[in-house]
């Protein structure tokens, strides 16, 4: 649920054919955050930059303001 935080509850879960929340998701209440893929693509291209020893919490904040504002 919006807005997301670290703190947020998540589901893993694929897309229906439909395009619709993930049964497991709407169950929830969540909404559709990031694809697995690119949110993988972006925290291996960010940890390349900003290093692997940044703590998780601030992976967690920077991948949720790139999907928020920049994906």
């Amino acid at each position: 649920m919006k807005p997301w935080t670290g703190e947020s509850l998540a589901v893993v879960a694929m897309e229906p054919d439909d395009g619709a929340v993930p049964p497991e998701a709407h169950a929830i209440g969540a909404t559709y955050f990031i694809e697995i893929d690119i949110a993988d693509e972006f925290l291996h291209g960010w940890n390349s930059t900003e290093g692997s020893s940044a703590p998780e919490r601030a992976r967690c904040d920077r991948l949720i303001y790139y999907a928020t504002y920049d994906c």
